[in-house]
């Protein structure tokens, strides 16, 4: 309770428009005593109780006495009052990822094929490129897998083909261990590749959490984005809302979208190695033994989490010919995240050197910033230095990045963005400089039709760098894409000038790209495959990471994971998506524009928690509603119109024509009560799978 005050009342009110965190309230009495500002308690919502410091009743109407810590300005000449937002004042929130997914899907065993093309005939050449054929399976916590590929000159009489292949095994021994190996073959032995065994370990609990503090001067829906997935969609009280656990690797950025009465604001935040955080305790290494082009090889890289927000990395890799390693320290500085470090080489060519480095990440405002600084100390040279300056927010994206070497004296800029006009017309640039001389510039316009299709046009010049800093620079070179359609997971585009050609690239479950040009150059990449498991067999193949097996019930039902590309369920209801975080947190959300009318869904999203091998099971068949139409009739054919249907315990009402929505799931054969709008009819049915069910006769009410 706040504490009573009579000093208000002995005041006059002056009506003043009322405005806190950029809401109005309203034209309202305000009392002004001395410092102290009274506003009515209406002025307050609930969750804003912490704004008061005391109250009174004046006139029968009570009075809030406003928190001297809030920034309260009044204007006596345009009788405004504008109170500033303070979120530390209010009671605020949190939300703490662990566990909010649930626990890990079980998984099933799956049995995959797969194959590749990726070939290619520049003009009057012959015909090269590779062919390979795959095979996986998936069972509990082991993966073997093995193919082959036979790749060169496919064709003409210099045909030369090499065979190569792979065998690959992995095991997931427990919620911290993964273990694995593979041996890559090719015409001389082993191939160019890595051959050989690989360990992995993080801590159970997650190993990378920025906790992140969002200040919301009001309630609002919260989104969070990463890598273009959606992580999280949740419903956040006003005050300083702290979410912890974040499911995030050390890269990328993280995008928080904000809605609240006010509109929607874009915070950002960049997962650089400056900004990478480990709990107290949490860790993560990889370790690898092997040969990689024929010779010995061993790396290793972890990071662990010290008290006070300080995380060490570190890594290594030893060769006979070159030595090498780094360690880093990252932790809170001011207001943003500093990060300094070392490295050493040691090579028989060069002998040893060794730089430090340093790096320094802070938001400033909208906009985020990330240096870092290298020198050599040995030998002691000139440093080099690179920043990168990110922007976004609803309508408009940039980043600006820079590096110069002082010791080389050369530089090199880059700008990129984008800006959407109008919802339909997007706007994009880009552009970068060296200080050798070469530069490209690059714009493109794009325009969304309502039926989906985004259409597309653009052009770019790049001049290259010179073959020295004092030659003249290689000539301007104009190239584009004078017209781009795509739909979907299907684009077409013209390409041009030098020289003119076209290009088609389906992405989805079955990728596809196939270029031509007036030279007669053509090219095409494609792969296919085919998946059994949990008793169907299904388009796709495993990809690296994890595996899932959507069963929805619903045919064609389109389905997003974590915000990413629309995928669309096969006949019998189920989606098979690939290539997902193992072990990672995911979000299954209903594209709810392409919904029937006839499928009602219970809830549009459900966060996940996938296994760490095999294929994730989910059954979410329960969550949708499949209906249908039926039209119910009187004996003598005419529309039981508004008539009150009742099947199975559930009651329905008809529109004009006797059309109702029933369950499809409601077997043949069930009775069915009719009853007219005004009571006066009635009949019993019983329910067949025709679109009409007509009564068959009506029934003896009772009192007529």
């Amino acid at each position: 309770m706040l504490p009573q005050a009579a000093s208000p009342c002995l005041v006059e009110p002056e009506l003043a428009s009322v405005q806190i965190a950029g809401l109005s309230r309203g034209d309202l009495p305000v009392r002004l005593v001395g410092s102290e500002v009274w506003v009515p308690a209406a002025a307050l919502r609930a969750n804003e109780a912490n704004y008061g410091a005391g109250r009174a009743t004046c006139d029968g109407e009570e009075y809030v006495r406003l928190s001297p810590a809030l920034n309260v300005q009044y204007d006596p000449s345009e009788l405004t009052l504008t109170v500033q937002a303070a979120p530390a004042l209010l009671a605020g929130g949190e939300l703490d990822f662990a566990g909010t997914f649930g626990d890990p899907l079980p998984s099933l065993p799956a049995f995959s094929v797969s194959g590749r093309v990726d070939v290619q005939r520049p003009a009057g050449e012959p015909l090269a490129g590779l062919l390979g054929v795959g095979a996986s399976l998936q069972s509990g916590r082991w993966r073997a897998g093995a193919d082959a590929t036979l790749s060169g000159t496919l064709t003409g009489e210099a045909r030369s083909l090499r065979l190569g292949g792979s065998l690959s095994a992995e095991a997931v021994l427990d919620d911290v261990w993964t273990v694995g190996g593979v041996v890559r073959l090719g015409p001389g032995g082993l191939g160019s590749g890595f051959s050989g065994l690989e360990v992995r370990a993080r801590s159970p609990e997650g190993t990378l959490v920025p906790e992140l503090a969002l200040e919301l001067p009001l309630e609002a829906v919260v989104t969070l984005l990463y890598e273009e997935r959606q992580i999280a969609r949740f419903r956040a009280p006003a005050g300083r809302f702290v979410l912890r656990n974040l499911p995030l690797t050390p890269e990328g950025e993280l995008l928080v979208f904000i809605q609240d009465e006010r509109g929607t604001r874009l915070v950002t935040l960049p997962l650089s190695p400056t900004q990478v955080r480990l709990r107290e305790g949490a860790f993560a290494v990889r370790a690898q033994a092997g040969l990689e082009t024929g010779r010995p090889v061993l790396r290793a890289s972890g990071a662990y989490g010290l008290s006070g927000a300080l995380t060490v990395q570190g890594q290594a890799e030893l060769r006979a010919e070159e030595q090498s390693g780094a360690a880093s320290l990252a932790g809170p500085l001011g207001p943003g995240r500093g990060r300094v470090g070392g490295a050493v080489v040691r090579s028989a060519a060069t002998g040893v050197t060794a730089s430090a480095q340093l790096g320094y990440a802070v938001p400033l405002g909208p906009v985020n910033a990330v240096a870092d600084l290298s020198l050599p100390v040995a030998p002691l040279r000139a440093p080099s230095v690179s920043l990168g300056l990110s922007y976004a927010d609803l309508r408009a994206q940039a980043s600006l990045t820079g590096s110069y070497d002082f010791a080389l004296r050369e530089g090199a800029v880059r700008l990129s963005g984008s800006y959407r006009l109008t919802p339909e017309w997007t706007l994009q640039g880009q552009g970068s400089y060296r200080t050798s001389g070469g530069y490209g510039l690059g714009l493109g316009l794009t325009y969304r039709l309502p039926n989906g299709w985004v259409l597309g046009t653009g052009a770019a010049a790049d001049r290259p760098a010179p073959p020295d800093s004092g030659g003249a620079g290689g000539s301007l070179s104009v190239r584009g894409v004078a017209f781009s359609a795509r739909l979907g997971e299907h684009e077409v585009a013209l390409t041009g000038p030098g020289p003119w050609g076209v290009r088609y690239h389906h992405t989805g479950v079955w990728p596809l790209s196939v270029q031509a040009d007036q030279t007669g150059f053509w090219a095409a990449q494609g792969e296919l495959g085919l998946t059994w498991t949990g008793g169907r067999l299904l388009r796709g193949v495993p990809a690296e990471g994890a595996s899932l097996l959507v069963r929805t019930g619903v045919p064609v039902l389109a389905v997003r994971v974590s915000g990413g590309n629309v995928q669309r369920a096969d006949a019998q209801g189920d989606l098979f998506f690939t290539g997902l975080p193992a072990g990672g947190s995911v979000v299954l959300s209903v594209d709810a524009a392409s919904l029937s009318f006839e499928v009602h869904v219970t809830d549009s999203e459900q966060p996940l928690q996938l296994g760490r091998a095999g294929v994730s099971f989910y059954d979410w068949s329960a969550n949708f509603q499949r209906r249908r139409w039926v039209r119910f009739v009187w004996p003598d054919g005419s529309a039981a119109a508004y008539a009150v249907v009742t099947v199975d315990g559930r009651t329905y009402s008809a529109d004009l024509d006797g059309n109702v929505l029933l369950d499809r799931r409601l077997a043949p054969g069930l009775a069915v009560t009719l009853r007219s709008e005004d009571g006066s009819r009635r009949c019993t049915l019983a329910l067949t799978a025709a679109e009409e069910q007509r009564c068959p006769a009506l029934e003896e009410l009772q009192g007529s």
